[in-house]
């Protein structure tokens, strides 16, 4: 969340939306590195199926992120994000992180 304090001020950023950046970064970077998938644009509101992420590179991907993110992701979780977006497996990273003010999945 970004608060704009008028014209002549900075805009602030809240340390829920610096980690969610963050979580961000570590998903495209699995993307990248471990599935060779190139994300062009703003990567969040990007689904997986956009992504050309079929079944086994979903399993590769929940892996990275178990590993990267020390979060256990289900079997439902994974059918889940599946059919959702990044900003989806960000919210999903945080909630399982103990912020529960992370985005909602879907």
């Amino acid at each position: 969340m970004t608060q704009d304090l008028g014209p002549r001020s900075a805009t602030v950023t809240t340390p829920k939306d610096a980690r969610a950046a963050e979580v961000l970064r570590g998903l495209v970077g699995i993307l990248r590195e471990d599935l060779g998938v190139v994300v062009d644009g703003a990567p969040g509101p990007q689904t997986f199926e956009s992504l050309d992420i079929d079944s086994l590179s979903m399993v590769e991907f929940v892996v990275a992120v178990e590993e990267l993110f020390g979060v256990r992701v289900g079997d439902k979780d994974t059918r889940d994000l599946a059919q959702g977006t990044l900003d989806d497996a960000v919210g999903l990273i945080l909630r399982k992180q103990g912020n529960p003010t992370g985005p909602v999945v879907a």
